[in-house]
């Protein structure tokens, strides 16, 4: 832009300083000319010029993860404070978009209004999808700014029960034609089904907040106290009714119990509060075991919490302590006395992980395919926990077909029988023994 016409003199100053803090700064640009008419006529006036800077908008607050209740109103309305522009402070437009950029879809419970700065709705059982979506905000410039990505997630309300809060988060877990398929509920979406093998059943990545398809490290910790105490501590998704949280303890793997245990819930992340179970059962016990479950399924034990009460039976805590020791001492899949029973099965035979032992199990073929297999399980081993599996090509293995009954034994043990019978009689068969869930 010239600031005059080539024929005008134009008295300019002999310099302009402008801040880049001023957002707008007004320059007056003199004129003086006698040469000719055009410039005779402005002359002894003034231009006046004024410049904008454009610093943009930004954001100041970052936007929470929400939770909506269904059934229940919801209501969150963005502080004023969240986005703030130097130069248009009160001036910005709002806006919400998906966190992949695509627009709120339009057919959703929840709503966004713009000039209020405010989402409402209300999500049902046939409408209630979660949300990560994204904030944006244009100066009258047109230069945009884009918020944090956060998500606003449907869950029961606090006093739902458990079985109504899995039916929602299942949802979010599998495919619809996988929750449609009944011969897939004991393997895949069911309350206690493993899909992904690690030592959670699928009710108990709901209540850690986890996936069920992708193995989970461990989540659960176990302190010993003063005498027989134990300190539990787990993270607690808010999916998961609090009231339908219990821990439980046991002395023998039979009969267990709540007697003496505290529980306290703080917030630990966006979606997550964190547990801490003081179990303080009366007496003393010299082994204690226990277990995180809910009301509703009367304790899914915790198998890895229940490995991690055998272990210091077997292992000084300077073995356990020592994080190199896991895949050679102390771990699940460890083998420190070479018998080819892992310490996860020395644990469900009863027998000990340091001293060698010979095979436990044996399998009698019967005509025409399948067969028993007979192996002992430690008093208390949790059935839950006890699964036979067969394969023809030892690649894929299954668990269909296999029926197991108990009969008492002795020395601390009872005897399992399974019955391995595959449809087609497979002129090949191989079995094997899965501690877990």
């Amino acid at each position: 832009m010239s600031c005059a016409s080539s024929t005008e003199k134009v008295a300019r100053p002999p310099s302009v300083r402008v801040s880049p803090f001023s957002p707008r700064v007004c320059i007056t640009i003199a004129v003086d000319d006698s040469e000719n008419e055009t410039g005779a006529s402005l002359a002894g006036g003034a231009r006046v010029y004024q410049f904008q800077y454009d610093l943009g908008p930004r954001q100041a607050l970052s936007v929470p993860d929400q939770l909506a209740y269904q059934d229940t109103p919801f209501t969150f309305e963005l502080p004023a404070e969240t986005f703030l522009d130097p130069v248009y402070g009160d001036e910005l437009a709002l806006g919400v978009m998906l966190a992949d950029g695509s627009p709120l879809p339009a057919g959703g419970w929840l709503s966004f209004d713009p000039l209020a700065g405010r989402f409402s709705g209300t999500p049902t059982p046939g409408e209630r999808r979660s949300y990560e979506l994204v904030l944006y905000a244009d100066n009258p410039l047109g230069t945009r700014t884009l918020s944090n990505a956060f998500r606003v997630d449907v869950v029961l309300p606090p006093d739902a029960d458990c079985a109504e809060a899995y039916a929602l988060w299942v949802t979010g877990q599998f495919a619809p034609e996988v929750l449609a398929d009944a011969g897939l509920e004991a393997s895949v979406w069911g309350m206690q089904a493993n899909p992904d093998g690690d030592p959670y059943c699928n009710l108990l990545e709901m209540l850690f907040g986890t996936s069920a398809t992708e193995a989970t490290p461990t989540q659960s910790t176990v302190r010993k106290l003063a005498g027989s105490q134990l300190l539990v501590s787990f993270p607690l998704s808010d999916a998961f009714p609090e009231d339908c949280v219990k821990v439980e303890w046991s002395s023998d793997l039979q009969e267990w119990s709540t007697e003496g245990v505290s529980m306290s819930f703080e917030g630990a992340g966006p979606g997550m509060r964190q547990v801490s179970a003081l179990v303080a059962p009366p007496g003393e016990h010299p082994r204690l075991f226990v277990r995180i479950g809910t009301t509703e399924s009367g304790g899914v034990p915790d198998f890895q919490v229940l490995y991690d009460a055998w272990t210091p039976t077997h292992f000084p805590p300077g073995v356990i302590n020592d994080p190199g020791l896991e895949a050679t001492r102390w771990g699940m899949a460890a083998d420190p006395d070479g018998d080819r029973l892992c310490n996860a099965v020395e644990m469900l035979f009863g027998t000990s992980p340091v001293v060698w032992n010979p095979r436990p199990a044996a399998f009698e073929p019967r005509p025409g395919g399948g067969g028993t297999l007979d192996f002992p399980v430690a008093d208390g081993f949790p059935e839950e926990f006890v699964h036979v599996e067969w394969s023809t090509d030892l690649r894929v293995w299954s668990r269909d077909a296999v029926s197991l009954s108990y009969a008492p034994g002795g020395g601390g043990t009872r005897q399992a029988s399974a019955l391995v019978s595959p449809a087609g009689g497979p002129p090949r068969l191989f079995v094997r023994i899965v501690p877990g869930p």
